[in-house]
């Protein structure tokens, strides 16, 4: 079936009440289509408006212009390389070089072009949002390119660096591009105008670089206030095309945020009141709907739980600077929140890349690691006083510092530089496993409890980190739109450290035309049977059922044991049911050394350095393990050749195969007689 017939189909099994908004919803989009004017509105901002932003006893936005000498005096003293490394930025932007994702420093040209992906060279025709498909995956482009350049990030690093040193060229370049932007994207007409979520990120940033170029002479009252209405317009969009659905994502809930942010600032503009309401309803809603009772974000990707939990933070902090207390049982969610993000962050501050990541951000304030949430950690410490974030976040950073202020460093400040280790933890309502001890970390996936969205076929994979070196890697996301070859691969059960059956897939999910399936694959069932959590030893015990669907049913069962004395894990594959089978397992390994070192039993060696990695296979009959090459995506939008363990045998039901996976300090050698019997000892 075609995308357009799924969406059909899709759309005629929703509930009437959600079919009857979509149906008025597109009805609204063709009449704007029909009537609009490619002419951005002028009125709407009453003078009072532009009078109480410019009041400096106004605090309404993280930022205003009476902050500014405290601001930058604690930016410099906390992070003065922050400030060189800012200035730096701005002078990119304003030779049209800006960092894309995981692409670089990428040459825009002049003039810009707001509908060309500057890496592809593809270019949008400026037609109507209803009317362009922004995620064909046939396009060999990525819109995620084209989007991320008019969210307006590098605007805010303009008004970051006129800040920190006064220099007037910056505004200069802000409001030429912002003018270049406008012309080019009348309201509702073009491909950044075809995402609610879109105009909610680019509003936000645009509030940012209001109040930094608040007192800017070429940002003058004219063009203030012109700013002022086209967030108004964008307000307007977004409330007319909310991402709304059976399940929502987070695309809804950053349409929710932008209609808080802009609700919150711009009370003054006639409407406001009703984005405010909407967005206060979305957030707080949402934050108890999509967040799992404990604390994981229901889309089952940690690198959107971090975007999600960023995006809270926001709300929070946005809601209480303006006197508005968020609802209690919101903030319990999202402090439960950071208990899981604290859970899977490693003791180098990475996090394993389980689920689609695309590496955005509601803001960005410089110097943002993607592959870290430790700024939403401190972030986090500062806001509920929790000194066990804090230990996990040991540095506040210049980017909080720009956000929550002075007062929040003083708070993180105060609070205790000690707190207890991070033990092992089961997310059970989330679908995360987590096994912690000294220098090591494991965390195992199971079920996601919301849209399919961003799922991968990762039942029972897992990443391993042991003494600063991440090992076993989940392969990443690489890129959405462009390739659905790409798109899959990196999806598909053997891109991921778990076992397929006969080279099946987990689930159905690849049969779905669609870059962001919604529904699951009900055949795909998890059952956890244990996750204890002991002195010395960690089990985990659960199975899935996605390989019932074969003519001849197979279950696979996985038991991983955490020795902590040893710093070890044993892990044990069971797949029962009936028939003669091919049973393979992945194991997906870092950009290291790795090699096969012997074949009776099988033993692989990752080489760090003088430290390393040993996997060594109880012997099986029939089993054999192979070195190869697979390919490893640590940044959006880039992919690379990486090393890649496979296991395999072909045999007849029940079958068990078992490995441990021994770190190893420099100089250590393997007792293998000895890790075997230990292995095969655990019950």
């Amino acid at each position: 079936m075609t995308a357009r017939g799924t969406k059909v189909a899709r759309a005629l099994r929703l509930p009437l009440p959600i079919l009857a908004r979509k149906l008025t919803q597109r009805g609204r989009a063709l009449t704007h289509r029909l009537t609009a004017d490619t002419a951005w509105r002028t009125d709407g901002v009453a003078p009072e408006l532009l009078r109480a932003l410019h009041d400096r006893g106004c605090s309404r936005f993280f930022v205003r212009p009476a902050d500014r000498a405290a601001v930058v005096a604690a930016v410099q003293a906390l992070e003065p390389e922050a400030v060189a490394a800012t200035v730096r930025a701005a002078d990119l932007v304003c030779g049209h070089r800006v960092p894309l994702l995981g692409r670089g420093a990428v040459e825009l040209g002049d003039p810009i072009d707001w509908h060309r992906d500057p890496v592809s060279g593809f270019s949008w025709e400026p037609r109507h949002h209803s009317t362009i498909d922004a995620l064909d995956l046939e396009r060999p482009s990525d819109v995620r390119m084209v989007w991320e350049l008019s969210r307006g990030h590098q605007w805010v690093t303009l008004g970051q660096a006129h800040w920190l040193t006064g220099d007037e060229r910056y505004a200069a370049e802000f409001v030429a591009q912002w003018e270049s932007w406008m012309a080019a994207n009348p309201p509702g007409f073009g491909i950044n105008w075809t995402c609610a979520m879109e105009a909610a990120i680019r509003a936000i940033n645009w509030l940012w670089v209001f109040f930094l170029f608040a007192e800017a002479p070429t940002f003058d009252e004219a063009r203030q206030r012109r700013l002022l209405a086209a967030l108004a317009e964008h307000a307007r969009f977004i409330l007319r095309n909310l991402e709304f659905g059976p399940r929502p994502g987070n695309h809804y809930l950053t349409d929710g945020l932008g209609l808080l942010a802009l609700g919150t600032v711009l009370r003054e503009v006639h409407d406001s009141h009703k984005w405010l309401a909407r967005g206060r309803r979305i957030v707080w809603g949402e934050v108890l709907r999509q967040v799992t009772p404990d604390g994981v974000d229901y889309e089952h990707a940690i690198g959107y739980h971090g975007y999600v939990l960023h995006g809270l933070l926001f709300a929070v902090s946005l809601s209480q600077r303006n006197n508005v207390e968020p609802p209690a049982a919101a903030l319990e969610r999202i402090e439960r929140m950071l208990d899981f993000t604290l859970a899977y962050t490693r003791p180098d501050g990475t996090f394993p890349a389980i689920g689609d990541a695309d590496d955005g951000s509601l803001v960005d304030l410089g110097r943002r690691d993607p592959r870290s949430h430790r700024a939403p950690l401190a972030a986090g410490a500062a806001l509920f006083g929790r000194s066990d974030l804090k230990a996990a976040a040991p540095a506040f950073g210049a980017a909080n510092l720009w956000w929550l202020g002075p007062a929040a460093l003083e708070a993180y400040d105060a609070l205790p530089d000690k707190a207890e280790p991070v033990g092992s933890r089961a997310f059970t309502d989330g679908g995360f496993f987590v096994m912690r001890g000294e220098g090591r970390h494991l965390v195992v996936s199971g079920p996601g409890r919301g849209p399919a969205s961003h799922l991968h076929h990762d039942l029972l994979s897992f990443e391993c980190w042991a003494d600063g070196t991440a090992y076993v890697l989940d392969p990443g996301t690489y890129a959405y739109s462009g390739s659905r070859e790409w798109r899959n691969r990196f999806r598909s059960t053997a891109s991921h450290n778990t076992v397929t059956v006969d080279d099946a897939e987990q689930t159905r999910l690849l049969d779905d035309p669609n870059i962001f399936p919604v529904e699951g694959d009900r055949s795909a069932r998890f059952t956890l049977h244990r996750f204890q959590v002991g002195e010395d030893l960690d089990r985990f015990d659960g199975e899935h059922t996605g390989y019932t669907r074969l003519p001849e049913p197979v279950v696979h069962r996985r038991q991983i044991w955490f020795d902590k004395g040893q710093g070890l894990w044993a892990i044990r594959d069971l797949l029962t049911g009936q028939g003669t089978h091919t049973v393979r397992g992945f194991l997906h390994m870092a950009p290291l050394r790795v090699t096969l070192e012997s074949e009776a039993p099988w033993v692989v060696r990752v080489a760090d350095g003088e430290a390393g990695l040993s996997i060594v296979w109880s012997p099986e009959p029939g089993l054999s393990v192979t070195v190869g090459e697979g390919w490893l995506s640590p940044r959006y939008g880039v992919r690379q050749v990486a090393p890649v363990v496979t296991y395999q045998k072909r045999g007849a039901l029940p079958m068990a195969i078992t490995f441990v996976l021994a770190p190893l300090a420099p100089g250590r050698t393997v007792d293998i007689d000895g890790l075997l019997r230990w292995a095969e000892a655990l019950a």
